[in-house]
C-alpha cells in the first residue's frame, strides 16, 4: 500500500459535494458595501457649532475655532465660498488660536461682544461690496 500524496490528504479534507456543507456566504453587492467613512475637516465642526450658538443666540463658552466658523458662515454669505484657507487643518488651527488670543486681548473673553463684532463687520462689507467699493477700509 502506497502513502497517500501530499495532494491527497489535502483534498480529503474537504467535504464531499453530496455533503451538506451550510449557507454559503453571502457577497455584498457594490451598493451594499458600506462607504468609508468621512471625517469632518475642523471648519465643518466649526461651522456647525456657529450655526447653533447663531441660531439660539448663545454665544457663552464659545471659544476662537467657534468664532473662526461664524467668520466662514459670514465670508460665504457674501462671496459665496468658504476661505479656501481655512479647510486646511493646520491653518485653520492657527486662525482658531489666533481667534482665542483676540477674544482675550480685544473683547475681555466675552464671545457675545466677539460675534456682535464679526456680525458688524460682515454687514459692513456687504454693504460696501454692494456699493461696488470692494472691502474699502474708511
Amino acid at each position: 500500500m502506497t502513502r497517500p500524496s501530499a495532494i491527497q490528504q489535502y483534498l480529503e479534507g474537504f467535504p464531499d459535494k453530496e455533503q451538506k456543507t451550510g449557507p454559503r456566504p453571502r457577497i455584498r453587492t457594490k451598493s451594499e458595501t458600506p462607504k468609508p467613512k468621512r471625517y469632518l475637516l475642523p471648519i465643518e465642526v466649526a461651522i456647525d457649532a456657529a450655526q447653533r450658538r447663531a441660531a439660539s443666540g448663545e454665544w457663552d463658552g464659545a471659544k476662537g475655532a467657534t468664532l473662526v466658523g461664524l467668520y466662514a458662515i459670514c465670508h460665504r454669505m457674501i462671496y459665496g465660498i468658504i476661505p479656501q484657507e481655512l479647510c486646511e487643518k493646520a491653518l485653520f488651527n492657527i486662525a482658531a488660536k489666533l481667534a482665542a488670543v483676540a477674544l482675550h486681548k480685544h473683547f475681555d473673553d466675552d464671545p457675545s461682544a466677539a460675534a456682535a463684532f464679526v456680525k458688524w463687520s460682515w454687514e459692513r462689507e456687504k454693504r460696501l461690496s454692494g456699493m461696488g467699493l470692494g472691502s474699502r477700509r474708511s
